[in-house]
């Protein structure tokens, strides 16, 4: 069941260039030109094919190589945005307006989408032939979730019309990473056969199918797990992984911004002026990842010290209401609820009374690791947990049965 993976794949030609000034004084260096040379037939290629898939994988790449994890990233990506803007207007080939249609498709800000999308219009009144693929919107027909009981593991297939092409979106959602970090994702030709592979996989995993999944909140929830992959090491994806993630949150957006046009409340998606402050501010494209000019010191009541605050205010309160509510009050009681809530926090996305197999795990794990959190006894943490359980469940609003299977995994069986 894997996602469809380009044929080609250009050379990463501008991992150590230093871009220009943008769209003003456009390319500046011969890498950028060498590598819009080696991608204009890719994309002219896709000028006949009624599917995207391909088009939107290259723009994908395109995209990722463009991209660093330091905090110039964001403006480095724009000023080789506009850079490759005025490469396609100037060379004029047939390769150029699937390019653009791609690129604004899949780039987040909607200055440089319209940017894109006025060059492309322009270019066809002109007379370069308008890409098959591009003719037609996409369009989302179906969801097929299927999870655990636990919030361990999430597999999603969203099914997408894109003119008389079906095609499929996969995310495979990790639960236990960061609070929810999608490790795989990919477009899929075949939507019949990644799903009937998805069935397969949940009856060995014991996944099932949510036939009440909402939409949109799926989508959401698939989007900010591909935000969360941004902070995965490189060694727990593949090289390819990042042009996926920036096509698979372009077809997620399709699903988002149509919930936003017909619901009252929207998503807040970032307008031209927050991306504009952005690049002022020289930030990165994950949050968390913004930096004072200089050598400035972080100003007093900095966002870091409020979260933290907030961090301890969320576990102290949850703490006490446990130990008020079964009664047990005891040093060891007190400094095992405190060290599984900070875990919950700073490792399960602020979940603080989840609770799975999975998770029970990782906490004895970390909680007994030599020169991890404040040791503890084996049985005394068994005995915690199975507490721990029973006081979650009920805020969980877990079956019996799902009770049951964590006390007897607790146990050992």
């Amino acid at each position: 069941m894997s996602p469809v993976s380009r044929k080609r794949k250009p050379k990463k030609l501008l991992q150590n260039r230093q871009p220009g000034s943008g769209r003003q004084s456009g390319p500046d260096s011969d890498p950028l030109l060498e590598l819009y040379v080696e991608l204009e037939r890719p994309f002219a290629d896709t000028l006949e094919t009624a599917s995207p898939i391909e088009a939107h994988s290259l723009g994908g790449y395109l995209l990722d190589l463009w991209d660093t994890q330091d905090d110039a990233g964001r403006q480095r990506r724009n000023e080789l945005f506009y850079a490759w803007l005025d490469l396609a207007e100037d060379r004029n080939g047939p390769g150029a307006v699937p390019m653009l249609r791609a690129l604004a498709f899949l780039i987040d800000r909607p200055e440089m989408r319209r940017d894109a999308e006025t060059l492309a219009d322009r270019m066809v009144a002109d007379g370069f032939t308008e890409p098959e693929w591009a003719k037609h919107p996409v369009t989302v027909t179906a969801l097929h979730r299927y999870a655990d009981g636990f919030g361990d593991e999430a597999n999603m297939l969203f099914e997408f019309m894109a003119g008389n092409e079906k095609v499929g979106l996969l995310v495979l959602l990790d639960g236990n990473i960061f609070g929810g970090t999608v490790m795989e994702t990919g477009l899929v030709d075949d939507p019949a056969a990644a799903l009937k592979d998805l069935n397969e996989d949940a009856q060995e995993e014991g996944l099932v199918l949510d036939a009440d999944a909402d939409l949109t909140g799926t989508a959401l929830d698939a989007w900010e797990g591909l935000d969360a992959s941004l902070d995965l090491p490189e060694h727990m994806v593949d090289e390819d992984f990042g042009a996926r993630r920036w096509v698979a949150q372009a077809w997620l957006r399709t699903i988002i911004e149509l919930a936003d046009e017909t619901e009252d409340e929207s998503e807040d998606w970032l307008s031209d002026e927050d991306y504009a402050e952005l690049d002022d501010a020289e930030v990165g494209s994950t949050p968390g990842s913004m930096r004072q000019g200089g050598d400035t010191e972080p100003a007093a009541g900095s966002l870091e010290e409020e979260v933290e605050a907030l961090r301890q205010e969320e576990i102290d309160e949850m703490a006490a209401r446990y130990l008020r509510e079964t009664g047990r009050e005891s040093a060891s009681e007190r400094g095992m609820v405190h060290l599984i809530l900070g875990y919950s926090w700073d490792y399960d996305g602020g979940r603080l009374t989840r609770v799975s197999p999975v998770k029970l795990d990782l906490v004895s794990e970390t909680l007994m690791a030599e020169g991890g959190m404040e040791p503890v006894d084996p049985g005394d943490l068994t005995a915690f947990l199975h507490r721990w359980v029973d006081w979650c469940a009920p805020r969980e609003e877990l079956s019996e049965h799902a009770v049951a299977t964590l006390h007897q995994h607790l146990d050992g069986g």
